[in-house]
């Protein structure tokens, strides 16, 4: 085999094999279909061929797979109790399903998936349209919040779009739709816009991982203003989980001297809620601002 990549989950000991033409191969645990192979043995003791298409990109959560074919088609496998699966049931699924015959809104004529992301019981794929699809469990709070068992097409982002903005990206945050736009405008939690130009909001809950994406990968400013003139370093020195957040806007050059809306600077901020950090954080914190704002 010439190989392409290798997908290994410990939760659920599987191995999967790319290879370099496109076909997948597998073994291990296989209790809910999760191999992909057809068989219904609870472990697959030896490297098999999974039947379907060429692919170019898979993933896996271990007991669920997604992979999409050059052609455009998802291909999904393995558990499907909250229709992680998007064939229409809560039934495993044994053998890989082509599920773009069960999009709620068909594909318009030269609409293609371009981008698939999942977490824990949910899945998003964004066509190079700009259209959303999802499946699986909406969000972390499923006994309030129903399942989609098919794609379903996420019709709320359209009228929230401005004229010539346009979905670029998408993500998956507690198993809710966050949405990136080339204005640089983040819209999300099923179709809420957050604070369309700021990052403050994920920074407040301590999201640095998916703010670093937004910084690097589309060019998001740690300094943009909002209409109350405050910049995110404003908000998080108020936030709970404000340490972590203070540390990484500080190593992106974030702007120490804007005041809040109640005229503090953000070291006094800091130094008034200090029971919240640890010493040390405390003395990195207002050396370096002192430093860098003598």
């Amino acid at each position: 085999l010439s190989i392409k990549m290798i997908f290994y989950c410990t939760t659920y000991p599987i191995l999967f094999i790319q290879t370099t033409n496109g076909l997948v191969y597998s073994c291990g645990h296989n209790e809910y279909g999760s191999c992909g192979v057809g068989c219904f043995d609870r472990f697959v003791k030896k490297l098999l061929k999974i039947n379907m298409e060429p692919i170019m990109w898979m993933t896996t959560y271990g007991i669920y797979s997604i992979a999409l074919s050059s052609s455009g088609s998802i291909y999904t496998w393995g558990d499907n109790i909250y229709g992680e699966c998007g064939n229409g049931t809560q039934e495993n699924i044994y053998s890989p399903v082509e599920i773009n015959q069960f999009f709620n809104v068909p594909l318009e004529h030269n609409e293609r998936i371009v981008t698939i992301r999942h977490s824990y019981k949910s899945t998003l794929a964004l066509t190079n349209r700009g259209h959303i699809y999802h499946w699986g469990l909406i969000s972390m709070n499923f006994l309030e919040c129903p399942c989609n068992y098919v794609p379903t097409h996420q019709f709320m982002f359209l009228p929230i779009l401005k004229k010539y903005e346009h979905i670029i990206d998408i993500h998956l945050i507690d198993n809710r739709t966050c949405a990136i736009t080339n204005k640089k405008s983040i819209i999300g939690y099923d179709g809420d816009t957050v604070d369309r130009y700021s990052i403050s909001s994920f920074l407040e809950s301590g999201n640095t991982d998916f703010v670093k994406m937004l910084i690097e990968q589309h060019g998001f400013d740690v300094n943009l203003k909002d209409d109350k003139g405050l910049i995110p370093l404003n908000y998080v020195c108020n936030s709970f989980y404000f340490q972590k957040s203070i540390l990484f806007l500080l190593e992106y050059d974030s702007e120490v001297s804007n005041k809040d809306n109640e005229h503090y600077f953000p070291i006094q901020r800091i130094i008034s809620r200090a029971k919240l950090l640890q010493i040390n954080d405390i003395y990195y914190i207002v050396n370096y601002i002192l430093q860098k704002e003598p």
